[in-house]
């Protein structure tokens, strides 16, 4: 154990104090400037053995300053997250929130009032689950004059209340400050103080809810989704809620959530799901896997064209409907024959466009490609060979600072392709690797001595301890034990 003083100017309070990942410490408070009378928010971060990391001050410019933070908390980013008041006039002060850098630099800072004076505004703040912060602290009351009521904010990741007037700017700059710690003497001494019990009785309260400010989007089918956001306005379709979708003709069918709550041949649609990727999502989408008669109108609520243009904005959709009747089946690919009657000699099947290029390299260690919409690790062998779970695990945990990947993504984005998007980039006229040309994919595993596999995350269906691999010099699609080690190359998007 260490007792040290700090000191900067002539008066300094500190009045939140939290324990940081590390094992030091972060202590916010308020600090006398140079003697002057001015109090500016003050934080100093500690490591473990209480020396300073370092130490600043978050100072407005103004006449007279009485500033001070009363609440800290370390974030998930290693940032910190400072709760406090700015002074407005005497004995008046707005909420004043400042998010840190790991390093004690601001990233942003927002005031809150709604146009009055606020008394103290001693505030408390906590990050949430969400990314966002919930700010509590006092506010005159509206009912009683010169007393005060609780006030409750939920801030987004960045500050912010939508659609809420009593957000403000502030433009606090950051000064070092360079206080040594000082050692003391003091005594711990015991005291002769003898607990009693009391009787305190717990009561119920009679609070009223009152809004000062919504901050809330509109959301008419209330799934959590508002409706500036959601690709299906009218119809649950949200993270937790969603409904039965017919995969024949896109009916809409009871709500779910999950596809045993529906009936044979329906799917539940869940989190935004637009498989036709026509900007509508399932639920709400008449025609689910296709798009182009601006006069289809399935559902009766006025032609696709006039509710497309009243919801997004638009009257033109991307995914022309095929003609009715039979579906074609793609060609292989393969042009040269080596035998009577063999796919070369016949080459049945139906010419598909291919865009042009095959492939996009996003320049972020992504591959897009533009037939499947799938995005694809550039990297075709980042994690060497892996038992089938060790597969799934090391694509559901990729992300971003990974693999060479720059691109934003998050742990549980990935995922390990199934066994039809594994060969959706296999060309069968080319073989070791079996690629389209020109593909700008790097590390792809292949042989001209034997197959070598990368995993599908496809199950046998008549052995659940084995799985479907596809052999990329050679297009050759096989199954193994999901003990066995084989290549991975995880895969993002997808309908």
């Amino acid at each position: 154990m260490s007792q040290k003083t700090y000191k900067e100017g002539d008066i300094n309070r500190p009045y939140a104090i939290d324990q940081t990942i590390d094992g030091g410490y972060i202590v916010v408070g308020e600090a006398d400037y140079m003697g002057s009378g001015d109090k500016y928010i003050w934080a100093l971060k500690f490591d473990t053995n209480d020396n300073i990391v370092w130490q600043k001050t978050y100072r407005r410019s103004g006449d007279t300053i009485r500033d001070s933070a009363s609440s800290v908390q370390q974030t998930t980013d290693n940032g910190y997250i400072l709760a406090g008041n700015a002074f407005i006039s005497s004995g008046n002060h707005n909420i004043w929130i400042i998010k840190l850098e790991s390093n004690g630099n601001i990233s942003w800072q927002k005031t809150y009032g709604d146009n009055r004076d606020w008394y103290s505004a001693k505030a408390s703040i906590q990050q949430i689950s969400d990314g966002g912060y919930l700010v509590a602290c006092d506010t005159p009351s509206d009912s009683t004059p010169n007393l005060s009521d609780l006030l409750v904010m939920k801030l987004n990741s960045i500050g912010e209340i939508p659609n809420c007037s009593m957000m403000g700017t502030i433009n606090a700059s950051t000064y070092d400050t360079i206080v040594v710690g000082q050692n003391t003497s003091a005594i711990v001494e015991d005291t002769s103080v003898i607990p009693s019990d009391t009787d305190v009785e717990s009561l119920d309260t009679s609070a009223i809810i009152s809004t000062i400010c919504l901050g809330v989007e509109p959301d008419v089918d209330e799934d959590g989704i508002p409706d500036d956001s959601d690709n299906c306005p009218d119809i649950p379709n949200g993270p937790d809620l969603g409904t039965c979708v017919n995969n024949a003709n896109g009916a809409v069918g009871l709500t779910c959530t999950n596809n045993g709550e529906c009936n044979t041949g329906e799917y539940c649609s869940l989190n935004q799901e637009d498989r036709d990727n026509d900007g509508a999502g399932d639920a709400c989408d008449s025609d689910v896997m296709c798009k182009g008669n601006f006069d289809y109108d399935k559902d009766v609520d006025g032609t696709d064209a006039f509710v497309f243009k009243k919801h997004f904005g638009r009257s033109t959709f991307n995914n022309p409907c095929p003609p009715d009747g039979p579906a074609p089946v793609e060609k292989s690919g393969q042009t040269t024959s080596q035998a009577d009657y063999d796919d070369g000699y016949y080459q049945r099947g139906v010419d598909v466009p291919l865009p042009k290029p095959r492939f996009s390299d996003n320049g972020n260690g992504t591959v897009t490609d533009n037939l499947t919409g799938l995005i694809w690790l550039k990297n075709g062998n980042c994690f060497g060979v892996r038992s089938w779970g060790d597969a799934l695990s090391v694509c559901s945990g990729l992300a971003s600072g990974s693999c060479d990947l720059t691109d934003g993504s998050s742990a549980g984005d990935w995922r390990l392709p199934n066994r039809k998007e594994l060969e959706s980039v296999l060309d069968f006229g080319r073989y070791n690797p079996a690629l389209p040309s020109g593909h700008p994919f790097v590390n792809v595993q292949s042989s001209y001595v034997q197959p070598i596999y990368y995993w599908s995350s496809t199950t046998d269906a008549d052995h659940i301890d084995i799985a479907w691999s596809v052999d990329m010099g050679y297009s050759d699609v096989s199954w193994d034990s999901k003990a066995s080690v084989f290549f991975v190359w995880p895969v993002r998007g997808g309908h």
